[in-house]
């Protein structure tokens, strides 16, 4: 039997945001230049808006059990 793989990497979440229709990866995710910071970082821009929207997103490397951060 597999062993389900509790945590994602950051490329799932390369592939997840590149796939999304409205949003465009514009920094990879990658991991935190900080060592003791455990997260990966990246940006999104949200297509057709009115205003240009870009989103830098923390996501822990134990996401779900820890918080996304949008900024």
């Amino acid at each position: 039997m597999p062993m389900l793989q509790l945590y994602k990497d950051a490329e799932y979440f390369n592939s997840y945001f590149s796939k999304l229709e409205n949003i465009r990866l514009i920094e990879q995710f990658k991991e935190s230049d900080k060592k003791d910071e455990n997260i990966f970082i990246g940006r999104i821009e949200f297509k057709e808006t009115i205003h240009p929207l870009v989103v830098t997103i923390e996501i822990p490397k134990t996401f779900p059990h820890h918080k996304l951060k949008f900024w």
